[in-house]
């Protein structure tokens, strides 16, 4: 148990490292781009850069688990699959590729890699909290589940109504209909991991509200019909690399709770 122990607290300091590092470039660059907003370019490369060190971090986590033979490095695995979709979205969104030729507003052609890593996040936080849910009673946690599900449409196009204006496209009103139902699930799939594993699952819980702040705030400026500018920019990526750096912690607290639930 002492190594999971060791891990895992290696892994979440590694985390808030990252987060700490993205968080300190951020605020100097805001007061930067004020003097220098050509450096835009600049500050998009180091996000990239951000979640390539992000992607480092869980493939080294899913080779540790790997080598451990633990049966959590499949969900160490998946998990960094999911960044990679989340990566080509980043670079999609980054601005760096020229795509104005297919349309002015970037972060729709970014949806469908986004939405296969919200699909991903949505098996792994379920198959989690019911591969943990022994120590609960089965009811309850059925119960919880149910009446989530049962609120899950209703809830997502109520948001959806809240972001999004009926003037759009029927194509673009679909996909972000479709992506809000997956961020809105992913949300409610990452409670019941809290529900099942308590204080261990919070903050990845917390890093999925800040997941859909995130998409929030970039579906308000879709809605406006452009991309996030000035300070949306940057509170954006905030909550985003927050998100991921919270989220990719999964696999290595799931080893350590089940190492010390089995003593």
């Amino acid at each position: 148990m002492s190594n999971w122990v060791a891990t895992s607290e290696r892994m979440v300091a590694q985390t808030w490292l990252l987060l700490a590092a993205a968080f300190v470039f951020e605020v100097a660059a805001i007061f930067a781009l004020q003097q220098q907003p050509q450096w835009m370019p600049g500050l998009r490369v180091v996000h990239l850069l951000q979640m390539a060190a992000l992607l480092l971090l869980s493939y080294r986590n899913f080779s540790h688990l790997k080598q451990a033979d633990s049966h959590w490095a499949w969900q160490a695995r998946w998990l960094f699959i999911a960044l990679l979709f989340a990566f080509s979205g980043d670079l999609i969104n980054s601005g760096l590729v020229d795509l104005s030729g297919i349309t002015a507003q970037r972060h729709l052609l970014s949806i469908p890699a986004f939405a296969v890593m919200q699909s991903i996040y949505v098996l792994l936080f379920w198959r989690s909290s019911s591969a943990a849910a022994s120590h609960i009673n089965s009811n309850r946690i059925k119960t919880l589940k149910l009446a989530s599900l049962i609120v899950w449409l209703p809830a997502s196009v109520l948001l959806w109504r809240l972001v999004f204006d009926n003037d759009m496209s029927v194509l673009i009103q679909r996909a972000t209909l479709f992506y809000v139902c997956l961020v809105v699930l992913m949300g409610i799939t990452s409670g019941w991991l809290s529900y099942v594993w308590g204080r261990t699952a919070y903050w990845v819980t917390v890093g999925a509200i800040s997941f859909m702040i995130s998409d929030a705030l970039i579906g308000i400026a879709l809605n406006q019909g452009g991309v996030p500018t000035g300070m949306a920019t940057h509170w954006v990526w905030l909550s985003y690399i927050g998100a991921q750096c919270l989220i990719v912690r999964l696999p290595v607290l799931g080893a350590r709770l089940e190492a010390e639930t089995s003593r």
